[in-house]
């Protein structure tokens, strides 16, 4: 396999370290079910691979297959194969299933039903700058500890820089949980993020998403079982839009290069808009 190689090239592209992870994973797993050679799979290889995804969601069908379609785009540009299997391998198309945000209580019950600081801190964190987790997973102790007053510098897609405001009651919960949690053992004192498991070691996305899992399933939310770190992305973003901070704001907060990327949080919004319509302002 060139996995490796082709991963190793597309870190030149300023992909994300999350995205080339997932890149990598979809194509050990394309290889490890068509179980040939590079040089030996064909489109019909490709399409038995295709049919056996319809577990997924069309977006990652749709990223497991354009990943496909490059990594054999670069093994032929590269004469490490001479024919191209993806030539007429077609991509699937996107339906984008509609996130409901939380509602404001429903996150309060969330922070109220969560059973650890550490917890509490993240969902509040979460919900209140609509930070990625790969970028609040990165933030380090001494960042947060040295902050300037209630604003934060993290590290976002593709290596920019941003600015993220922390609201007074979010740093009480992330100072509770140093205070109490973060600081409990000598082990997790030493490691040099802010947010770190119960063996000191640096958070895990998959260890996140699960307890926001399990929290919003105890908070009787009906449908706890698609709560993830981005569902509050779209929660942050939903309530930016509805209490009127412009798209543009909205745009920078979230950290997103194109406005359109943003646009997608402000279809959710179309409620307050249409509601807003039915009145009489005259």
């Amino acid at each position: 396999m060139y996995i490796n190689n082709f991963i190793n090239h597309l870190k030149t592209d300023n992909k994300s370290e999350n995205t080339l992870i997932a890149y990598e994973n979809d194509l050990k797993q394309m290889i490890g079910f068509i179980n040939k050679s590079e040089a030996e799979i064909k489109l019909a290889d490709l399409n038995k691979w295709k049919e056996s995804m319809n577990h997924y969601s069309s977006a990652t069908k749709s990223r497991k297959i354009t990943v496909t379609k490059e990594y054999f785009k670069y093994l032929q540009e590269n004469e490490i194969i001479k024919n191209n299997p993806c030539k007429y391998f077609h991509n699937v198309k996107v339906t984008n299933k509609e996130k409901t945000p939380l509602k404001d209580y429903e996150v309060r019950n969330m922070i109220s039903n969560a059973r650890s600081y550490r917890d509490k801190a993240i969902i509040i964190t979460l919900a209140a700058t609509g930070m990625r987790i790969s970028e609040l997973s990165n933030v380090k102790l001494n960042e947060y500890m040295n902050r300037e007053e209630n604003i934060l510098t993290i590290i976002g897609k593709g290596n920019k820089t941003r600015r993220v405001g922390l609201a007074k009651e979010v740093c009480e919960f992330i100072d509770k949980y140093i205070s109490r949690e973060r600081y409990d053992n000598l082990e997790k004192s030493h490691s040099e993020y802010l947010f770190v498991s119960n063996q000191g070691n640096k958070l895990d996305r998959n260890v996140v998403g699960a307890m926001l899992k399990n929290v919003a399933q105890r908070s009787k939310i009906a449908n706890w079982k698609e709560i993830s770190p981005h569902y509050f992305r779209t929660t942050f973003a939903t309530m930016q839009l509805n209490n009127d901070i412009p798209l543009e704001v909205v745009q920078k907060q979230l950290g997103h290069s194109k406005i359109t990327t943003t646009l997608i949080y402000a279809k959710i919004a179309d409620e307050r808009i249409i509601n807003s319509m039915a009145k009489l302002n005259f």
